[in-house]
């Protein structure tokens, strides 16, 4: 049987930057594997741009998402 994961989006926006090696540090500490990041680009439609995205993941199902910085949480994405 393919081995299950938990994946979980964290969304920093600009000014929130300055926090992000504590953030990152908590997720590492609480099990959360950073997987990629990426960047958005300043368009019409997405007016505040340049936000950066983290990808983690963590071994398997029904993990608990953490809560984002600015008090947001989303539920994590489970995959085989």
């Amino acid at each position: 049987m393919a081995e299950q994961w938990s994946y979980y989006i964290h969304v920093v926006k600009n000014p929130q930057v300055l926090g992000l090696q504590r953030t990152l540090r908590t997720r590492g500490e609480d099990g959360w594997e950073l997987v990629t990041s990426l960047t958005t680009v300043k368009t019409m439609l997405n007016l505040s741009g340049n936000d950066l995205l983290f990808v983690f993941k963590k071994p398997g199902v029904g993990h608990v998402a953490p809560a984002q910085v600015t008090g947001v949480s989303a539920d994590p994405l489970d995959f085989q």
